[in-house]
């Protein structure tokens, strides 16, 4: 679209809006979009990969690689809440129970059907997907232009980054004989939910080789129940207190539950609403503590595993298949083919030699922007258009997810969403939160943009 494209559709009230980013969260964001009954959008989305709607959880193929959150809990559509219990039904010709956990792959095929109903909306006209990478973005007199690797630009009213979790480098390995050797154990550097879909995959092996999964505290993820949520009211939640103030309080609180027969995960789930908001209260000094010493234990409550992977989980580790073990890697050396890693314990300090095929990398997903390997965060952090928020976790954008510049202005044009926002809303990682912020976001845009007799810069 050219510039002066761009401001007839402005005053034809027809928005362009170039959404970066064709995994989950770019699909979600297009579709509360396009959804939109106040304004008009029109929709360009932007994937390098030729697999749209996948991302990195729905791309697996591995049916143990199930959703961490039951059916009832994973519609799209904020709207709609049973929206994909009612396409399970459809797609299976099943009674679908929605507290079941399904395989992420059909989660994968629920988004690119939704995909596709998204292209069809008024015959296509409103939606379309481009296949390239997107370089940079660079604001222009009448809004934003997406520069792209094959040298050309899209240009549009807003971008909104939606650029997902950073691909992790790749895993650290000895030689190929010693990576297939089944007697050499891996190393799993981590021991949350993505430990978990590491041993897994490793355990479809027939003679898998054992697996050692190690972090600081050696914690793993507890199991959801069918316990369900309780209200609690935001008026007697202590925000902006001290961080043992709340988790005294939290304790205190789980534990008078506890004696009326109430299950801790009632009061975890309960939490769930009001979560962005007590980080959001929480000085700079405050969210680093929490991230330090009680992330851990938080995420192994909040950040549950579907019954049936956890039950399998705790037989690899009574039968020998899976240890798990409170200690930091202090050297790692190659030996004779293999890896030698020094382990000391957290309890004990104690200092141990461990020989094993590989290591895999899964400490979590959360990243320093500035060190991105992503050339459009490369580019857009060095012109200081974007900068890493003050944790150095994700980039720094507003409550209302605009992206703040080097000089801490926030940007008209450009939005971020999903994971990459974790600075400021921290909980923004699974599909609910995400679903959610895409509907405010969302509801945003058509609130500045509905019924307005825009001018050529797109700007009311």
């Amino acid at each position: 679209m050219s510039a002066a494209e761009l401001a007839v559709s402005a005053r034809l009230q027809q928005i362009s809006v170039i959404i970066i980013g064709g995994g989950a969260s770019g699909v979600l964001m297009a579709a509360h979009l396009l959804r939109s009954q106040s304004a008009s959008f029109r929709l360009t989305l932007v994937e390098r990969s030729e697999a749209i709607a996948e991302g990195v959880a729905y791309s697996t193929d591995l049916p143990e690689h199930v959703l961490n959150v039951s059916v009832k809990g994973m519609s799209a559509l904020a709207d709609d809440r049973s929206h994909f219990e009612r396409w399970l039904g459809a797609f299976s010709n099943n009674k679908i129970n929605p507290a079941s956990y399904v395989a992420r792959s059909l989660y994968g095929l629920y988004l690119a059907d939704l995909l596709s109903h998204l292209r069809a909306i008024d015959d296509g006209k409103r939606f379309h997907t481009v296949t390239d990478e997107a370089l940079d973005v660079t604001e222009t007199p009448t809004g934003v232009e997406v520069h792209l690797g094959n040298g050309t630009s899209l240009i549009g009213h807003i971008a909104i980054l939606a650029t997902g979790h950073e691909a992790r480098a790749a895993q650290t390995s000895a030689g190929s004989s010693a990576a297939g050797d089944a007697q050499l154990p891996i190393l799993i550097v981590g021991t949350g939910l993505s430990m978990v879909d590491t041993f897994l995959a490793a355990a479809r092996r027939k003679n898998h080789p054992p697996v050692i999964a190690i972090s600081r505290h050696g914690l793993l993820p507890h199991a959801h129940t069918t316990a369900p949520p309780i209200a609690i009211d935001a008026a007697d939640i202590p925000f902006g207190t001290k961080l043992s103030f709340l988790m005294r309080w939290l304790r205190v609180l789980i534990a008078e539950l506890a004696d009326q027969g109430i299950d801790w995960r009632s009061v975890i789930d309960g939490m769930r609403p009001h979560c962005q908001d007590i980080w959001r209260s929480w000085t700079p000094e405050t969210k680093r503590r929490f991230l330090r010493h009680a992330r851990p234990w938080w995420s192994i409550h909040r950040h549950r595993l579907a019954p049936p992977i956890h039950e399998r989980l705790t037989k690899a580790v009574s039968n020998g298949h899976l240890a798990v073990q409170a200690a930091t890697i202090v050297d790692v050396a190659d030996s004779d083919g293999a890896l030698a890693v020094t382990l000391r314990g957290r309890k004990t300090g104690e200092e141990t030699l461990l020989k094993v095929a590989r290591i895999e990398d899964c400490t979590g997903l959360h990243f320093d922007v500035t060190q991105s390997r992503q050339a459009l965060l490369q580019n857009l952090v060095s012109r200081g258009a974007v900068r890493g928020d003050p944790l150095a976790i994700g980039l720094d954008v507003t409550e209302r997810c605009a992206a703040i510049d080097l000089d801490g202005k926030p940007s008209k044009r450009l939005f971020a969403i999903g994971p990459i926002t974790r600075g400021t809303f921290l909980e923004i990682e699974g599909i609910p939160n995400i679903r959610d912020q895409c509907a405010a976001v969302a509801a945003t845009l058509s609130a500045r943009f509905a019924k307005v007799e825009h001018s050529t810069t797109a700007e009311s």
